[in-house]
């Protein structure tokens, strides 16, 4: 009897170890994270200017934030950077609360003087929100970082009021454009022999389609849906002359919203929604 009782203080021991490492884990990534975008927030919108933003910019606009009602009370946005999400959704929400760990990111948000926004420096693990005090949850850009996912998805639960949405994005992991992309991408750099602007991606964390299903249902989303994108590389845009860039996004475009149809889970990014139980 002792001898089963000292096995269990073990493991419980163990597994609040293991538990607080985890945490430890997600602090640094999240510092590391915040600072990055400290030095880069000033730069950031512009990385969303040339052929590849605007191409990017489409991606977002129609296929994330298609997934969101047509008006929406309180908009809550984590990872919100320099307010992309906020202007995207100016004349749809009565208020948009976006939050991020960089605080230089939140000062180029501010300064813009968006309609109806609000911008916080929150940690998106542990937010300062009464529960069931927002309508709709976006999180762009930010779970890519991060190897865990739940307790972002737990506060999203938490702070969504019942019926309400919440839309994000993350890696997939058996996308194969994702891995063709990679090897083609080195190719035509060294090709082209340019240099390439983009937005800032980092080889994070990816989750099947069945990983995300089964972490939302715990965090007690129900109606998920799935769509993977097949984000185009941004040296694919460097190798196309750039008289012909914009002419070259329309037929990525439309090349990803035809692949999307025909192969559903290949692409290299899940956009997903669920909504709030």
């Amino acid at each position: 009897m002792s001898s089963s009782v000292g096995e269990g203080h073990s493991q419980l021991g163990a597994t609040e170890a293991g538990s607080e490492l985890r945490r430890n884990g997600m602090a640094e990534a999240e510092r590391r994270q915040g600072e990055l975008y400290d030095r880069v927030g000033a730069e950031y919108d512009r990385r969303y200017q040339g052929a590849y933003g605007r191409y990017h910019r489409r991606l977002e606009t129609d296929l994330v934030l298609g997934f969101l009602p047509t008006n929406v009370g309180v908009l809550l946005d984590l990872g919100t950077g320099t307010g992309r999400i906020p202007i995207e959704m100016q004349g749809r929400v009565h208020l948009a609360l976006g939050i991020d760990l960089s605080r230089e990111a939140l000062r180029v948000a501010s300064v813009k003087r968006i309609r109806n926004s609000s911008f916080i420096c929150m940690n998106a693990r542990q937010l300062a929100l009464p529960d069931g005090s927002v309508d709709s949850v976006t999180c762009l850009g930010l779970l890519e970082y991060v190897s865990d996912p739940r307790p972002y998805f737990a506060e999203a639960a938490r702070v969504l009021r019942p019926g309400g949405v919440f839309c994000f994005t993350c890696y997939n992991r058996y996308g194969w454009v994702r891995a063709l992309q990679e090897r083609w991408s080195r190719r035509l750099r060294h090709l082209s022999g340019r240099s390439v602007e983009a937005p800032i991606r980092t080889g994070g964390a990816s989750f099947s389609k069945h990983e995300i299903c089964a972490l939302l249902s715990e965090c007690s989303f129900t109606r998920i849906q799935c769509r993977s994108t097949y984000h185009t590389a941004p040296v694919w845009f460097a190798s196309v002359p750039r008289r012909m860039a914009g002419l070259y996004r329309k037929f990525v475009v439309w090349l990803n919203l035809g692949l999307q149809r025909v192969f559903p889970g290949g692409g290299a990014v899940w956009i997903v929604a669920a909504q709030r139980s």
